[in-house]
């Protein structure tokens, strides 16, 4: 018998033991990577509220909301949208509008986009004043998509209000995150110059 007979049995069996305990180890890693990949995943998006009021009976507000584009003239920050389509359909009105954003498009965008201009679907249930809409780069939505969702109500004796619910994806790798914050800023802005625009017109009178 080997005098090192001994002395190899010492030396193997711990070896043994941690090549088993790292081959463990490394199982255990690769499932739990498996299981955080089955996960599924939250997508990321920009989520936000906008509410706007209005000193003026509801009726007057929505009769406001379409009557402006009549008088394009006196209201030129209407002239970039365009009505391609229109139907009604028993309580709900359906439109497509296209919306030209050449000037105001943010350097961010303007590389990703052939047609600087977004298309707006909508669906205004006039019998619960609500108005659901989607916009979208024409052809490209997984650039950026807006999804949003209105409502229209009296809040007290001559005065009514709106309010949006939004949500912006981008799914442009890497600068997601940073296209839904600037279309934001601008969806933001636009819903301001869109209460201004309703105002002005009501004063008026028209």
């Amino acid at each position: 018998m080997s005098p090192f007979y001994g002395l190899s049995v010492i030396r193997i069996f711990p070896f043994d033991r941690e090549e088993k305990r790292v081959s463990r180890a490394g199982k255990y890693k690769q499932t739990a990577r498996e299981t955080a990949n089955q996960i599924p995943q939250e997508p990321r998006m920009k989520q936000y509220k906008v509410v706007q009021t209005f000193p003026v009976p509801l009726q007057d507000l929505l009769r406001a909301r379409e009557d402006r584009y009549k008088y394009l003239d006196r209201f030129p920050e209407l002239k970039n949208v365009e009505l391609l389509e229109e139907r009604k359909e028993g309580n709900k009105v359906y439109q497509k509008r296209k919306v030209k954003l050449a000037e105001s498009l943010p350097k961010v965008l303007a590389t990703l986009l052939s047609d600087p201009s977004l298309l707006e679907d909508s669906v205004f249930d006039i019998s619960t004043n609500t108005h659901e809409f989607t916009i979208a780069p024409p052809g490209n939505d997984s650039i950026v998509t807006i999804k949003g969702f209105s409502v229209y109500k009296e809040i007290g004796p001559g005065e009514s209000e709106r309010s949006y619910d939004v949500k912006v994806n981008s799914g442009v790798f890497l600068m997601g995150s940073v296209i839904e914050t600037v279309i934001e800023e601008i969806h933001r802005h636009s819903l301001e110059k869109d209460k201004n625009s309703i105002s002005e017109f009501l004063k008026k009178g028209d």
